[in-house]
């Protein structure tokens, strides 16, 4: 999956697009991949791509990277809405939450919706220091690719 990704990188840069654009939609990519809400990251990408004018492959290919961190970061998010509510947290197993969902999801979705707005919430306040650290992670890695395929 990652050689795909390296590849629509790739060809979007041949195309002319620049390194700041490119590192914008890979951050927002990854950040936009970890929304906390399973099934959702996709139409997440997408309208952040729509707001920031972002390179849309890009950012929907990086999205699909990050499914085992996505799931990894649920508790956390979850876990800092419900610090920043000062709410009780509420005891969790993502193997009978996922089998439940799955199940009955609107009735999943009821019973845990103040649970989703949490962790929309932790990850909505943590989303936009990410992005930021992100992209200055990235962008020298983009920069450096960019010139190798210039040379080529």
């Amino acid at each position: 999956m990652l050689k795909k990704v390296q590849g629509v990188l790739q060809r979007q840069l041949i195309q002319g697009l620049k390194v700041h654009h490119a590192s914008l939609a890979v951050a927002f990519g990854l950040v936009g991949g970890i929304f906390p809400i399973l099934g959702c990251t996709t139409i997440v990408c997408l309208i952040a791509a729509f707001i920031f004018r972002l390179n849309q492959p890009i950012t929907l290919a990086v999205n699909f990277l990050v499914f085992l961190p996505r799931l990894a970061l649920i508790i956390p998010f979850l876990r800092f809405g419900e610090f920043l509510f000062r709410a009780d947290p509420i005891t969790f197993e993502i193997k009978s939450f996922t089998a439940r969902w799955v199940a009955e999801p609107l009735l999943t979705t009821q019973t845990f919706a103040m649970s989703f707005v949490h962790a929309i919430v932790g990850w909505l306040v943590i989303a936009p220091f990410l992005v930021g650290l992100l992209y200055f992670i990235v962008r020298p890695v983009i920069d450096k690719t960019a010139r190798a395929l210039e040379r080529a």
